[in-house]
């Protein structure tokens, strides 16, 4: 604590000093007061002594710095910065006249907003580079998890073109704990460092030494996060270069530079906290037997058997303050133990040793002496329901700020009504996605939330009610009770020194050794570089904990980081357990760790599951299992609509009008890019439908296997179709198949899943448009981890490379060359078409495609504006989420996504669009008229009969019977796989 004494008489108000006697005023002794017998006997009296009151300040630890203290006019003002507001604290001393040689003291507390509007300005500008940071760190972090977990089925051989490799399989599987907690660690930091950067360094400010001057730290960041990135922007300004990039990508590698020292710090002071707890405790070893010791300490109690006590223990009546180290005897009201817990502590077990005694486990909050008070004015419902459960609290349950029992009962009430909301919430997802459809799941996952989160909230929100419904505790004084809710932990089994050395050992080289020696010798050297980078930090970290150290001298109050002789203040101690405080609270034991190895365990488990669920080669998946037949009428049409403006790309006229048609439509397009998914024979009896002749477009089956055998990616998950169109020898349309296989979700995923994280980044932050120019720079740095990784299966490579090996003259036996190509595709295979469109000369006509806009830099070879604007156009349905990932490309043409009531209501569906185009622009004269799914599964109107005398429904049906005549009965209606495509 750091302290600040002042010796106040009762004419000295405030201030330090020599002590001065109180002495009557004349004032008072000429009052006119009736005099009476005793008056004066009290008059008569010997004086009173004089007063001499001292005042006693101590600056808790957790106010993280020493207060500063003003005195002027009698009055002694303490200030505290907290945050970005000010703390004031005012006391004063005085005369009390209503008590003879008494003193009056005031105690005044002010908060004020300390920050003028220009500061506030200039930090919301460090913070929103410092969220930029912090944004593209969870943006790498996620690239890393995703590339190593999808190496686990790769080299299980599970991916198509892959083989059995046991020693980089073990590798990966191994690498992953310590890369989860790496990656959550370096979340976690940019987040803190973004926080620290908008209250004005304050953690900064603690980690830095001593004898670096304040005026030192802000001078630091004043040059690195304003004077620089502004200096850098003015040459590039003059220069006429790109100012807004250049000024942008220096304000961020300045911002960069800053997060790597502020790192560089926390390490070195984690490390000298724990080496400083340890030398408290045994002061004869050496710097080698610290560190081993703290080691040692740190895997001991990981590994111990604890035993969880939950207290609900009154203390009033002058008592005092309830606190967890107060428990004394009172019986928990619950006690609990894990099932290695229960194993650690069995009498026969050769590797631990059973307490006699419990011994207490403090909490981090407990360490730091914190615990939360809750009254009636503290209280909020969020509060109460979404408290964490395990958190110690005092509730007051007597005097005029007691706990309300209606509050209570809100509390209980709240939470097990937010219990089935949440999983009612959960379960309306999980049905959404096609997960939980069954009655049995539905249960099944209700029962898994109600035991797992449900029965430990309502219990820990009973147990306040039962807090306020204590009775006051009648002691007889006038103090006013309080209830300390709390679990409490105790270790009831500890391991012994040589199985906490095996298991480090044993961990050492399993998690560690094996993986980065493997990474290395099988050539994968980025991640080579990156585990070992991160887990050497991370593994220090781990093995060295300060928690763990601080417990074996019971809370950080009671530790002496600092000489007495050398700290007559107390203030250089109370920054020594300030800067402890801060290390344990928000980076070493933040609670928040758990949120983000969960997150990042989560996702790389979902990719391993996807990735080894994806058995075959993308070929093997087209097939017309589950797929509703393509049904086209030729007796129906639709005329154009007069009640909106016609779609300007109805009929095309431009570079993407197929040479030899005497028309080409957007819809041919649209067509040509939904039989990516169909079957050869299909896709030639539906051509020759729309086209209304045999053979106007065939499908060249021969020469795309040729070519995949000759290049080597006859294995690859890519499928694609190539079109000719015979009366116009060297025309062909690209079309490339969407998201049909396990492992075409996870490659979506993984391909466009920065460019989603960086829109959820610019969501976040304010004045997000500032750094437009940079973002496809900062994604380009973020990808690099998984350039290698993406280069063994990149889709776009392969049909890119088809295009371009087309385009200079590649053939096969038949001898067709082709020197006009487009590309088309619709969902992935529309991001496809827009990638490979844009980097050759096979322009891309796209449906519902995700844009590669803003990952431009990232692809290989990178993308220019300038080619996104010339080549590649983006058909978008409105309302549409995919077509709007990463930036939609220039040129794009918004199609409504009608509300008509339709059976499936899927603004995604290519079909969908192709109906609206039939719709809208009106059947045209040279193609089939309409598509029966458009009325019977997507709602639109009855087309008009222009031949014939058959109804629609017959027509529908007849056509569905014709196209099983000639193509057999591959169809299954009534078990489709993914409806949505129709």
């Amino acid at each position: 604590m750091a302290k600040n004494g002042a010796e106040i008489t009762a004419e000295d108000t405030g201030g330090a000093g020599d002590e001065e006697m109180l002495e009557e005023s004349p004032a008072a002794a000429d009052e006119a007061v009736p005099a009476t017998d005793t008056d004066e006997a009290e008059d008569n009296a010997p004086s009173a002594p004089p007063v001499a009151v001292t005042f006693d300040y101590e600056d808790h630890f957790s106010l993280r710095q020493p207060s500063s203290t003003i005195r002027s006019r009698g009055v002694t003002t303490r200030v505290y910065d907290v945050g970005n507001e000010q703390l004031q604290l005012q006391q004063s001393a005085e005369a009390d006249d209503e008590k003879k040689g008494g003193v009056k003291i005031t105690a005044r507390m002010k908060l004020l907003g300390g920050t003028n509007l220009g500061l506030l300005f200039l930090r919301m500008l460090y913070g929103i580079v410092a969220l930029l940071v912090a944004g593209f760190a969870a943006v790498f972090a996620v690239n890393v998890i995703v590339m190593q977990a999808m190496e686990i089925p790769r080299s299980y051989g599970a991916a198509a073109g892959t083989a059995l490799n046991v020693p980089v399989l073990v590798a990966n599987i191994l690498s992953l704990p310590l890369l989860v907690y790496s990656m959550a660690s370096l979340v976690l930091f940019c987040l803190v460092f973004a926080w620290d950067v908008w209250t004005g360094h304050r953690t900064l400010r603690l980690l830095l030494p001593e004898r670096v001057p304040r005026v030192a730290l802000e001078w630091y960041a004043f040059v690195l996060y304003l004077a620089v990135p502004m200096l850098v922007f003015s040459i590039a300004a003059f220069a006429g270069a790109n100012a807004g990039e250049i000024g942008g990508l220096a304000w961020y590698v300045c911002m960069l530079f800053g997060f790597f020292v502020f790192c560089a710090l926390v390490f070195a002071n984690e490390v000298k906290l724990c080496l400083d707890l340890t030398r408290l405790q045994y002061p004869e070893l050496r710097s080698a037997q610290l560190l081993m010791r703290a080691v040692l300490t740190t895997l001991t109690e990981r590994y111990c058997g604890v035993e969880s006590r939950y207290f609900l223990v009154r203390k009033g009546g002058g008592g005092g303050a309830p606190t967890a180290s107060t428990l004394g005897d009172n019986p928990p009201v619950r006690t609990s133990r894990s099932l290695l817990s229960r194993i650690r502590s069995l009498s026969k077990n050769p590797f631990f040793h059973q307490l006699d005694s419990p011994k207490r486990w403090y909490s981090i909050e407990e360490l730091q002496e914190t615990n939360e008070v809750i009254t009636n004015k503290s209280w909020s419902l969020d509060k109460a329901c979404c408290g964490l459960r395990n958190r110690s609290a005092q509730y007051a349950v007597s005097g005029p700020d007691a706990l309300e029992r209606d509050q209570a009962r809100s509390g209980l009430a709240c939470t097990m009504l937010g219990i089935h909301l949440g999983a009612l919430f959960l379960l309306a997802i999980l049905y959404a996605a096609g997960m939980a459809t069954g009655a049995a799941g539905i249960i099944i996952v209700y029962l898994l939330v109600l035991v797992c989160i449900g029965i430990p909230c309502s219990w820990s929100a009973y147990q306040v009610f039962r807090a306020s419904a204590m009775p006051p505790d009648d002691g007889g004084d006038d103090e006013e009770d309080e209830v300390l809710r709390t679990r409490a932990t105790f270790v009831v089994a500890k391991p012994k020194e040589w199985y906490c050395w095996s298991r480090l050992g044993l961990a050492f080289v399993l998690f560690f050794l094996w993986p980065a020696v493997t990474f290395f010798t099988q050539n994968l050297p980025k991640s080579g570089v990156i585990f070992l980078f991160t887990s050497i930090f991370s593994g220090i970290r781990l093995n060295l904990g300060a928690a763990a150290l601080l417990r074996e001298h019971s809370t950080l109050g009671k530790v002496k980081f600092v000489d007495a002789d050398d700290d007559k203040s107390g203030k250089r101690e109370m920054l020594a357990r300030a800067r402890a405080a801060q290390l344990l609270s928000y980076l070493t034991n933040s609670t928040f760790y758990l949120v983000w190895i969960i997150a990042f365990a989560v996702l790389g488990g979902f990719v391993i599951y996807y990735g080894a669920s994806s058995v075959g080669s993308g070929e093997d998946y087209n097939t017309q299992t589950g797929r509703e037949p393509i049904r086209l009428l030729e007796d129906f049409k639709w005329g154009p609509q007069n009640d909106t403006l016609l779609y300007p790309n109805c009929q095309l006229t431009n570079h993407f009008a197929i040479p030899g048609l005497e028309n080409s439509y957007a819809m041919d397009y649209n067509l040509i890019g939904g039989l990516a998914y169909e079957v050869p024979n299909v896709t030639e009896y539906v051509l020759d439908k729309w086209f209304l002749q045999s053979g106007a477009a065939v499908e060249e089956v021969d020469l795309v296997d040729q070519w995949r055998e000759d290049s080597g990616n006859s294995e690859e998950q890519v499928s694609f179709k190539l079109l000719s169109f015979p009366s116009t020898p060297g025309v062909g349309v690209l079309s490339i198949r969407g998201t049909e296989t396990p492992m075409d979700r996870l490659y979506n995923f993984q391909f466009y899943m920065p460019s989603v994280l960086t829109a959820v980044v610019r969501a976040v932050m304010p004045f997000s448009w500032l750094f437009d120019p940079i973002y496809p720079s900062l994604l380009l740095s973020t990808s690099w981890v998984v350039s290698d990784h993406l280069a063994k299966s990149d889709y776009y490579r392969i049909t890119t490379e088809f295009a371009n090996d087309l385009l200079n003259g590649y053939t096969d036996s038949s001898g067709k060359t082709f020197q006009w190509l487009r590309t088309t595709g619709v969902s992935l295979g529309g991001g496809l078409a827009l990638i490979t469109g844009a980097q050759t000369d096979a322009h891309g006509f796209a449906f519902s495609g995700p844009n590669p806009t803003l990952a431009r830099k990232a692809w290989t070879p990178p993308i220019s504006m300038q080619d996104l604007k010339e080549r590649v156009i983006n058909i978008k349905p409105e309302p549409d989420l995919v077509s709007s990932i990463g930036d939609v490309v220039p040129n794009h043409q918004l199609v409504q996504c009608r509300d008509w009531p339709a059976e499936v209501y899927n603004c995604h569906s290519f079909w969908r669009i192709f109906c609206e185009y039939l719709y809208s622009c009106g059947s045209p004269e040279d193609r089939a008229g309409v598509l029966c799914v458009c009325v019977s599964r997507w709602g639109y109107p009855m087309p008009e009969r222009v031949s014939g005398n058959r109804t629609f429904e017959q027509a529908c049906a007849e056509e569905e019977a014709n196209l099983v005549d000639a193509v057999g009965p591959i169809f299954d209606t009534e078990n489709m796989i993914n409806p949505d495509l129709q």
